[in-house]
């Protein structure tokens, strides 16, 4: 577990991190992905199907919007995992800019606008001492070495720009399906986060259920893992670790176990019904909103009667 302000940031190796960095900034081989810093799939949409309690959330850490939205659905105990410890010192960036900054001035620091700088040293200055120790290190430095430099963009999976006219409510796909970008849930989360127990893994999908085994949830959140399908580097079958995932449910609990985007509808045509086949998973319409229409993405769920 790390603590909101200071704590140790186990097998996560700063030094590493930078240099990592670095090379995703410099279009140079790395072996991490970029950070995944905004989430794209409708939380309050899939979340509102995945009925029943909240108190205790397992999930994808990706891009920690899912666990925000979780806080806000009512969870106080918080697990999520994630291989990548880019995203991880981002989750706490974000956590930091919650907890320190206003809502236009932290939807200012994490997005584009015409009058700031992305991420700038301006707004880091106000939340870093809300930071673990290793993530203000890291952080510090970034900021400091790319302060006003594009090439820091191509750290991030995405980019989005607040438009000078737009007051701050922007009708993108991003604000209507994650509740903390609208200004009241935002307080709302500033101050349930501070009652939330929150526990980080630096891991891999497949080891989950091994190191839970022993704990239970509400609900757990697999994001759109069912790419791990085609995946054989590490040694596991998808399906057989969505069963192990079973036993980490509580009664009555809910498991996400894959999202499949509209727009990539027939690329999965192949395997889509293989989840109907293997884990006894509900098929669920989840409507999704965006600039010019609404349409609808596929999520696979199962509920533990």
């Amino acid at each position: 577990t790390i603590s909101h302000r200071g704590g140790v940031m186990k097998k996560i190796d700063i030094m590493d991190c930078i240099e990592e960095s670095e090379n995703i900034i410099y279009d140079l081989d790395s072996k991490y992905e970029p950070i995944m810093n905004v989430p794209t799939l409708n939380h309050i949409g899939l979340y509102n199907a995945m009925k029943g309690p909240w108190d205790s959330y397992l999930g994808v850490l990706g891009s920690f919007v899912p666990s925000l939205d979780a806080i806000l659905k009512g969870s106080k105990n918080i697990v999520a995992f994630d291989k990548n410890p880019l995203n991880i010192l981002h989750c706490y960036l974000v956590i930091a800019g919650i907890l320190a900054l206003e809502y236009e001035d932290f939807l200012k620091f994490i997005f584009y606008s015409a009058e700031e700088s992305f991420y700038s040293k301006f707004y880091f200055e106000r939340l870093k001492d809300e930071l673990p120790i290793e993530a203000k290190k890291y952080w510090g430095y970034i900021i400091t070495e790319y302060e006003n430099d594009p090439k820091l963009l191509s750290l991030f999976f995405n980019n989005i720009v607040l438009q000078k006219d737009s007051n701050l409510e922007i009708p993108l796909q991003l604000f209507a399906n994650n509740q903390f970008y609208q200004r009241e849930k935002f307080y709302q989360l500033k101050r349930k986060l501070k009652e939330v127990k929150l526990t980080i893994l630096k891991e891999d999908f497949g080891s989950i259920p091994t190191i839970l085994k022993n704990q239970q949830f509400d609900k757990i959140y697999l994001s759109c893992l069912n790419l791990y399908i085609f995946d054989n580097l590490h040694g596991y079958n998808y399906f057989d670790k969505l069963k192990e995932y079973l036993s980490l449910l509580k009664q009555n609990g809910v498991m996400e176990g894959a999202y499949l985007y509209y727009r990539c509808r027939n690329d999965y045509e192949m395997y889509t019904d293989e989840f109907s086949k293997k884990v006894p998973l509900e098929k669920v319409l989840i409507r999704t909103k965006n600039l010019s229409k609404e349409q609808d993405d596929l999520a696979y769920l199962y509920q533990k009667n």
